[in-house]
Order: structure tokens, then sequence, then C-alpha cells
């Protein structure tokens, strides 16, 4: 696959010689917008990086969106957030520091870390 520089370098050759032409401006803003966005939301006993997780749901617009959070689940996609990170997920939102976690409390399931990730 082509990268985005390369995407440019082509598209500035063509340009120069007069060749450019609309599929090129279209390849680069498929390459530019990087694909489809999926969020991942992580919830951690702390509000670190390196705490270990409750829960977790992901949300993808082309994949039939899981939108509920399962505390019950037993497999959890990573072990904490920076696990996520290492697989290529970026985190766009850190957790509120206000109140602590506490095990059976109804109004807050953990410290929510959500993730950002763009694909095909």
């Amino acid at each position: 696959m082509i990268t985005l520089e390369q995407a440019f370098d082509q598209a500035r050759q063509k340009l120069e010689s007069g060749q450019l032409a609309a599929h090129d401006l279209d390849q680069l803003y498929q390459l530019a917008r990087g694909g489809r966005q999926r969020l991942l939301y992580l919830y951690a006993l702390q509000p670190t990086v390196r705490a270990g997780l409750v829960a977790s749901t992901i949300q993808d617009s082309q994949a039939g969106s899981l939108c509920q959070i399962d505390p019950l689940a037993q497999e959890l996609p990573y072990q904490c957030v920076m696990d996520a990170v290492a697989d290529g997920w970026r985190v766009i939102h850190f957790p509120d520091h206000r109140a602590p976690y506490q095990e059976g409390r109804m109004d807050m399931l953990g410290y929510e870390f959500i993730l950002e990730k763009y694909g095909a």
C-alpha cells in the first residue's frame, strides 16, 4: 500500500508534468482520512495506564457496533490501557480523577479511558 508521503510526491510530480487527475486527488483524500474510526472504551481500577481493567466496549461504525458494557465478560481484549496503545490504539480521553473507584458502586464502572484507531 502506498503511504501518504509517497502519494503526495507522486501527485506533485504529476502536477509539475501537467498529468494530475481527479483520481489522484481522490487517492490523497482517502489516505489522509485514514479509513474508518473505531473507538475503544476501557474501564480501569485506577486512573493510570498500567491499571487492571474491569470492562471494555468497542464502537465500530462498519462492524455492527457493540454498544453494551459487560463488566462480567470473561475475557477483555487487553490487560491494561498500555497494552491497547502498544497494539496501535491512541488515547483520546483520560479519566476524571474526582472520585475513587469502589467495587460495587453503581454510578461508576471504573476509570474511563477512550482510545481511537483508524483503519480499513
